[in-house]
């Protein structure tokens, strides 16, 4: 399997695609740049339920971070 991080391919689209490539054992190839779709702006959650989210999730991602030795930013 080959896991990647979004943020990785909003900031480095390159690296991550030729990881991709690699991944697949194709050959690299340059993608054409495409803007963004459907970007947009949102209210933004409030401060409390930022909280009580992180805390529900919190030992889930760390579950999963350890079992893909990856660092996610949640």
């Amino acid at each position: 399997f080959l896991i990647l991080r979004g943020e990785d391919l909003y900031q480095a689209p390159d690296d991550t695609m030729k990881q991709v490539f690699d991944f697949l054992g194709l050959p690299e190839h340059q993608l054409p740049k495409y803007k963004k779709l459907n970007s947009g702006s949102y209210a933004p959650i409030s401060d409390l339920l930022r909280q009580q989210l992180s805390e529900y999730f919190q030992p889930h991602n760390q579950r999963l971070e350890e079992y893909l030795g990856m660092k996610f930013n949640w």
